[in-house]
């Protein structure tokens, strides 16, 4: 930092200098300029996470002769056109733009060992480089998401072949099934009420369509009993039977239960599972699962939270699935996440189950209130 005069009047105005450092080596250096020129320069590199430092308030402070203040005004200024150079904005090729080495305003003479050109093929060798490594993990990203697609697609097409791997297989034994279960979870996309009128669609990871939810009892025009013992059967997308649904309701008693199809032996329902609304003075409902069958050899599972904001369903293992829905979302949808090793049929119609029961509940509290 210096003092020159150069302001009209006289008036005394101090200048800056700065070392263009990479590695901690000096590359370039930039000529003497004042605060104002400095910003006239480089204004045009501003963003809205790296400013041109302020003139101060009112133009009142002192940069001129108190030294704390033009130090930090020139540590505001060194951070600036730092930022500048390692800006990531196009892949850091900022750096190597014409532009920015004009406004630098570089040395022409060979200084510490570099002459401007030199110190302008540092740069743009530092942008190629930088987009070499972009355009590297660009691909990489690339590559992970075809990855990550085909896991989705070969994970989906399972799900859409379940029962005839299972008819080709070895056969299993009367009243013992095969699960649909994976080695990393699955988040399936569902939507709040959407068991109550028919037809849905439950989606899996990346949105691909893994399972249709079929009203098969009560028509959509039998309005007085369009609540009362629907059954409903989760299939593939092309209509073949997983998992049945049926529930009871009575006065403040919910229950459903589930049953799985079993793919050798058409028509034939093994029960595995009925999940139990208990009645309680909290505002949280509780539910309990009780497994049976084939999955009577699966820990136990309880239900915690608040119905369908993070609720889950777990036991000593962890969590075996969770439900989330934002607080205050405007959206009528939710996720169910299915870990690592469960069996996915069985945790979609826990999850379903519940969430016809809350609903009913909700409904019948409404009608009380409005009585």
């Amino acid at each position: 930092m210096r003092v020159k005069s150069t302001k009209k009047g006289g008036k005394p105005q101090r200048e800056y200098q700065f070392s263009i450092m990479v590695g901690g080596n000096v590359v370039g250096v930039m000529q003497w300029a004042s605060f104002g020129e400095l910003r006239d320069r480089m204004l045009q590199f501003q963003t809205a996470t790296n400013k041109y430092p302020t003139r101060g308030f009112l133009g009142m402070t002192n940069y001129t002769t108190n030294e704390a203040n033009v130090r930090q005004r020139a540590t505001g200024v060194a951070r600036f056109v730092q930022g500048v150079l390692n800006n990531p904005a196009q892949d850091g090729q900022i750096i190597g733009t014409s532009n920015l080495h004009s406004a630098l305003h570089l040395v022409l003479e060979e200084q510490h060992g570099h002459s401007r050109d030199q110190c302008i093929a540092v740069l743009t060798g530092i942008a190629r480089g930088r987009l070499a490594a972009a355009n590297h993990a660009r691909a990489a990203a690339a590559e992970r998401e075809r990855a990550i697609r085909a896991e989705q697609q070969a994970d989906c097409q399972l799900a859409q072949t379940f029962n005839q791997i299972v008819r080709g297989g070895p056969a299993l034994a009367p009243g013992q099934i095969s699960t649909i279960a994976f080695d990393h979870p699955q988040r399936f996309k569902l939507r709040n009420r959407m068991w109550g009128f028919g037809d849905a669609t439950i989606t899996g990871p990346g949105g691909l369509p893994w399972f249709r939810m079929v009203r098969t009892n009560a028509s959509f025009f039998d309005m007085g009993e369009i609540f009362k013992n629907c059954h409903f059967v989760i299939t593939t997308m092309a209509g073949e039977p997983l998992l049945a649904m049926q529930e009871q309701f009575s006065w403040m008693n919910y229950v459903y239960d589930l049953y799985r199809f079993d793919p050798s032996r058409p028509g034939v329902q093994i029960p595995v599972c009925r999940v139990i609304r208990r009645w309680s003075w909290s505002i949280t409902d509780q539910y309990v699962v009780q497994l049976s069958g084939p999955m009577a050899h699966h820990p136990p599972v309880g239900c915690q939270g608040r119905w369908p904001n993070q609720f889950t369903l777990g036991g000593a293992g962890g969590a075996y699935a969770t439900v989330d829905k934002k607080m205050f979302a405007w959206n009528d949808t939710y996720h169910v996440q299915v870990a690592a090793g469960q069996d996915v049929l069985l945790f979609l119609g826990i999850s379903c189950a519940i969430d016809r029961i809350h609903h009913e509940v909700e409904d019948a509290r409404e009608r009380r209130n409005n009585d």
